[in-house]
């Protein structure tokens, strides 16, 4: 490895860092200490923005477990009521 390409991958590091390690996002990380290093500024460059969210579809919330287990069970019967009688009215 030559000692530039050693330098933007330093300074791409330090900037995916300070981002939060985002993932995916290698190629911006390095294009932007490259940029740093052409301008030779003394300060690096902002951390490139984050791409705006994805619009994903919501799914509804799912009931707890016990709730679930609940709603799924049979009605108790009454008590002295036989299996399989028709219920009184």
């Amino acid at each position: 490895m030559d000692e530039l390409e050693h330098r933007v991958r330093t300074i791409a590091y330090r900037l995916w860092e300070e981002a939060g390690r985002p993932p995916g996002r290698a190629d911006e990380f390095w294009h932007a200490a490259v940029k740093w290093l052409k301008t030779h500024s003394p300060v690096p460059p902002q951390v490139p923005a984050a791409a705006p969210p994805v619009a994903v579809a919501a799914r509804p919330a799912r009931p707890a477990k016990a709730a679930q287990a609940k709603a799924n069970r049979k009605p108790a019967r009454k008590a002295g009521a036989k299996r399989g009688a028709p219920p009184k009215t």
